[in-house]
């Protein structure tokens, strides 16, 4: 094994050198913000193998690297499932209830011991200061982390034991195998820290992801005509959203489970049929996919469809001689998992060779360019946990894949790459779900453009709540590592209309998938406006403030160089006052500054307010504000097109004179109202203009106090409102 080394980290806790020291051998020793903290091999890590823990940096970078091998110095091969590569012990500041703990399975006080799949972060929830760590790398091993603290006079001492399950990890007589690698840092505000781990994963993988559906549709869910939805009155419903969604960004139509050939599977867990190379001729599509999807790209959508990618039924038709191409239980025979069936083995030549010809199939000659893959833990032929998120045993290790080199993890990963590497280019592949298994999110990453972080939904706001709790603790992947999908936009009763708002300004805030799943042509209109005003998606990723505060975060906040949007949400059934400091919220510095707001949903102008807001929010819904500081002149705060408002619907925005010009995002047919903060100032024409040169003509103006509304006519492009000093 190399030498230990200490790390030491500068006042702005980055890595500043690597020095050797003589610290024991397997020893990781580290100072600064650590304080002293040692990292050692785990007492029994090296039983089956050497296990070499070695430190390393990497400029730029906040976090220490700590990679991971195993050698066999033996004459015989050995084979590795667990593996406790070393330890990191360290104490911070103040008592043990100074301290939360958030992981994949919730926010818990540090006094509670936690394992956890992916990442840990300790944090004070009031400063937001804290360590994030977790593993980078999931090419051969799911990473777990555990960690655990006590109370050391006045600091906290912390344990964390990463620790790796590969299922089978074969090591032959001298040979050296490259781990995992884990990554740990100090950071002042964690969120920064979950956002560099994320961003860490996203160079270390090379991702480079494709624009976000802007919004689309999903059949699953529906009602009526829920399932697959058919090939009778889905046509209608891709006509509703041509007319009616398509002008504000909608792009994807998506046929779910239903669609498929093979045994009817009522008879054993009632799992899905799953022979993908054909549809059912008595099923929803009688005609084919083919046909179906044409109509949806004549629309101008993208055509999007379900499947199972790594669970067949070896009783269909299709695969009833190919028993070896399945992974092997204990006793021989094909591996079979709850509810998604029967694990395709991925380290099998012409069982990967199966999977590709079908994906290019459904890519290439039937049309469908945007896949949604479920029952992908399969993938790993490990037992499903859904939907708890929190660690536990599945079975790892105790499949017999075609190839005993490769690991569970080995496999899975084989697998999505035959699938992208077979389907058509420009496919978008949504991973759908980790609730189903949580190791398919570490192993998952640089191999999928999106990802169901969210478990399944129904109309019901109690059902809401747990995709509200996974894609906030999630939140620092989207945009970076995939799309987080939280499940989809519902909106029909029991829901209210405040619960429908809340639900979509969440998924529009945080800026992950939106994508809806109601019989949309049926629904009144004033839910089918969520829909429109939390449409395009913004590109955006969003962040809870108050993440290492509670469970289920009451404030989101998401800027750019001119505006910030803010969002205030009670999950609650009671009316709650939520505070928000829009110093914690890093607007510009607050003191003796004022702010004016506007209230989205509630169509109300507030302000000027100084740098701290409190607010009563009813219960089971949200505020959405826009916020600016208040200055000398007029500004536009808000307009009436999308949740996100100016910062989304005007992408200019000039000053000069007595005139405030810009331009606003055209939506065809649909007239927008700006929300103007007069600043003393006021309004005595406006002008709206089609293009450059284009006049549409006078706009409406109306005043208000410190309020102008200017209503531009549909297809206004760019404008323009004069304004005069008020006396």
């Amino acid at each position: 094994m190399q030498p230990s080394a200490t790390l030491i980290l500068s006042p702005g806790n980055r890595i500043k050198a690597l020095v050797p020291c003589t610290a024991a051998p397997k020893e990781i020793r580290f100072q600064g913000p650590f304080q002293d903290a040692i990292a050692s091999e785990a007492p029994g890590a090296g039983k089956t193998a050497d296990v070499d823990a070695i430190t390393f940096r990497q400029e730029g970078s906040p976090f220490a690297f700590i990679g991971t091998r195993f050698r066999n110095p033996s004459n015989d091969a050995r084979v590795l499932n667990k593996v406790e590569p070393f330890t990191i012990t360290f104490s911070l500041p103040g008592p043990i209830q100074s301290w939360n703990v958030l992981a994949c399975d919730g926010l818990e006080p540090a006094s509670v011991a936690r394992e956890g799949y992916l990442f840990m972060a300790i944090a004070n929830p009031q400063t937001r200061a804290g360590i994030v760590a977790g593993w980078l790398s999931h090419d051969r091993g799911s990473g777990i982390v555990a960690v655990r603290a006590g109370t050391e006079k006045n600091r906290t001492a912390f344990t964390i034991a990463p620790f790796l399950e590969h299922g089978r990890l074969r090591v032959e007589p001298g040979q050296q195998v490259t781990g995992e690698t884990f990554i740990i840092g100090w950071f002042d505000d964690c969120l920064d820290g979950l956002e560099a781990y994320a961003d860490a994963i996203k160079r270390y993988y090379k991702i480079t992801l494709p624009p976000i559906p802007k919004a689309g549709y999903c059949t699953w869910y529906a009602m009526p005509y829920g399932g697959a939805s058919d090939e009778t009155v889905l046509p209608d419903l891709v006509d509703f959203c041509k007319k009616e969604l398509a002008p504000r960004g909608f792009d994807v139509v998506q046929i779910d489970d239903g669609w498929q050939a093979g045994p009817d599977r009522s008879g054993d867990v009632g799992g899905p049929r799953a022979d993908f190379t054909t549809h059912n001729p008595k099923g929803p599509y009688a005609s084919g996919m083919k046909s179906i999807a044409a109509r949806i790209k004549a629309a101008g959508f993208k055509p999007g469809i379900w499947l199972l990618p790594f669970a067949w039924d070896p009783r269909s038709q299709t695969m009833a001689s190919h028993e070896g191409w399945y992974v092997k239980n204990p006793a021989g025979k094909p591996y079979f998992v709850f509810w998604a069936g029967w694990c395709l083995d991925m380290t099998n030549p012409a069982a990967k060779k199966h999977l590709e010809a079908t994906i290019a199939r459904i890519t290439g000659d039937w049309g469908f360019s945007y896949l949604k893959m479920d029952g992908l833990w399969s993938g790993m032929a490990t037992a499903i946990r859904y939907p708890s998120p929190a660690y536990g045993p599945d079975g790892i290790g105790d499949a017999t894949f075609h190839d005993p080199s490769k690991t569970n993890i080995e496999a899975y990963r084989d697998g999505l790459r035959a699938v992208r590497a077979a389907a058509k280019t420009g496919t978008y592949l949504l991973g759908c779900n980790i609730a189903q298994n949580f190791r398919t999110l570490g192993a998952s990453m640089g191999l999928l453009d999106g990802m169901r972080v969210g478990r399944d939904v129904e109309a019901k706001w109690l059902s809401i709540l747990p995709c509200v709790e996974m894609g906030t603790r999630l939140y620092f992947l989207h945009g970076r590592v995939w799309h987080n999908d939280p499940d989809c936009l519902m909106l029909r009763e029991p829901m209210t209309l405040d619960q429908a708002r809340a639900w979509g300004s969440l998924i529009a805030i945080s800026g992950q998938l939106n994508i809806v799943s109601e019989w949309l042509p049926w629904m009144p209109a004033e839910l089918v406006d969520v829909v429109k005003k939390t449409i395009p998606n913004g590109g955006i990723c969003g962040r809870p403030l108050d993440l290492f505060e509670d469970d289920l975060p009451t404030t989101w906040i998401v800027k750019n160089e001119v505006y910030t949007v803010i969002g205030l949400f009670n999950w609650f059934p009671e009316p709650r006052d939520i505070s928000v400091s829009l110093d914690k919220a890093s607007l510009a510095a607050s003191k003796g500054r004022q702010f004016v707001a506007y209230d989205f949903w509630n169509d109300r102008f507030m302000g000027p307010f100084p740098g701290k807001l409190t607010l009563k929010v009813n219960g089971e819904a949200c505020t959405v504000l826009s916020v600016i500081a208040a200055l000398d002149h007029p500004q536009v705060l808000s307009t009436s097109l999308h949740v996100l408002q100016s910062m989304l619907d005007v992408p200019e925005e000039n000053w000069s004179g007595n005139t405030l010009s810009g331009t606003v995002r055209a939506v065809t047919g649909v007239s927008c109202e700006l929300r103007v903060h007069a600043a003393g100032w006021k309004a005595t024409s406006a002008q709206g203009h089609a293009g450059k040169a284009t006049a549409i003509g006078a706009c409406e103006v109306k005043q208000d106090g410190q309020l102008v509304r200017v209503t531009l006519p549909a297809g206004t492009a760019r404008w323009s409102i004069t304004f005069e000093k008020a006396s």
